[in-house]
Formats: C-alpha cells, structure tokens, sequence
C-alpha cells in the first residue's frame, strides 16, 4: 500500500503515524517519506501485528526535544513477543538528527523476524538502533555520527518485560555489516551483542 506524504514545515509526527496506523493489516504495507524533511516531537508507534516497510528516500527526521525513540514498537509481554515474531519490519534511507542527549534513539523495536535496517544515518542521538529479541535482524550499510551513549545494539530482552531471560528472548543469528561509528570520548559502546549467538559484525 504506497503512502506518499508531504511534510507540512511544522511537527509531522501525527501525519506519519496516521499513514503507519491505515496500512492493512493484510498485506505488506510501504510508507514512503520522499526525501523531505519531517520534524517529529514524539515516538512514532510501529505496528507488531503487521509488516511494514518503511523507505525514505534520504529522507530527514528532525528530533524535536530530547528522551524519546523516533520509531518504536512497544512488546511488553512473552505472548505479545511470540505474536510479533509473525512480522518484520524495513527502515532504510532515513537521516536521524537529534539534539545531542544520551536518552534518545533512533530506532528502537521489539520482538521481529527477519528484520532490516539499511542505509540509515543517525546523527546528535544517544542511541543509533536498539533491538530487543529481534531475531535474525539485518542492520546494513548504516552510520553514526556524534553518537552520546550506543552505537548500534542487539539484545535480549532479560530484564525489559516479565518472564523473558537470556535463554528465550534472544536477538540470535543477526547480522551488523558495513556500518561505522563516528563518536565522542563519552560513548559507551559502538556495538553491543547481548546475550545473543550466532551473531555476526
């Protein structure tokens, strides 16, 4: 379903939400950003009972703020990992620009398979991608520049949501390839495997 939207200037953050939330829940769903620049002052929500595409065509997203993830799922439940699990998600082509804090991120999804994430570029953000219990995640081709906390981060979800622990909520056999971290002394890390196997840099 091609969702063409213009940027109005101003926040844009309910018209790319509106165009997420009307994809059908019955097929493979594209949101197209065009290469504009779209200003955002809260998350925007990505489905978990759906797949999504979302292609931006070296679009911008402007942070407006600080704290919060650009995109992001929220799974907080083992039955509700298992039924997103059936779905994956693609982000490419997209620049990140925050304003500098270590509390905000980019991308920050839960619970996929077979997702990717390509030619995207993070800049001014505390966190560039951070997937929890994704498994079989592709992050290609994607770049930090002023990173403030973590570069790019696959983990479990132990500690995120009741009953999950290292042994069943993993982002195994994911793959990190032809990315690069340009930060500060302050950094944490560029890449962070937690509790996953089988994962490749």
């Amino acid at each position: 379903v091609p969702n063409p939207l213009l940027s109005s200037g101003g926040d844009d953050t309910i018209a790319i939400q509106d165009a997420i939330d009307r994809l059908g829940t019955d097929s493979k769903g594209v949101v197209y950003l065009r290469g504009k620049d779209w200003n955002i002052s809260s998350s925007i929500i990505l489905p978990l009972d759906k797949d999504v595409m979302i292609d931006g065509y070296g679009a911008k997203i402007n942070l407006i703020g600080t704290g919060y993830s650009a995109f992001r799922s929220i799974c907080n439940s083992m039955t509700q990992a298992a039924d997103a699990l059936q779905h994956k998600l693609t982000i490419k082509g997209l620049i990140f620009i925050g304003n500098g804090d270590h509390e905000s991120v980019g991308i920050d999804v839960r619970g996929t398979y077979g997702s990717r994430f390509e030619s995207c570029h993070f800049i001014s953000l505390g966190t560039g991608i951070l997937a929890t219990f994704c498994l079989d995640t592709v992050i290609e081709s994607c770049f930090i520049t002023l990173g403030r906390k973590d570069g790019f981060v696959l983990r479990s979800a132990a500690g995120v949501w009741t009953g999950a622990n290292n042994n069943n909520s993993q982002s195994n056999c994911s793959v990190i390839d032809n990315c690069r971290v340009y930060g500060n002394d302050k950094m944490f890390s560029h890449y962070k495997f937690y509790s996953s196997s089988e994962c490749k840099l």
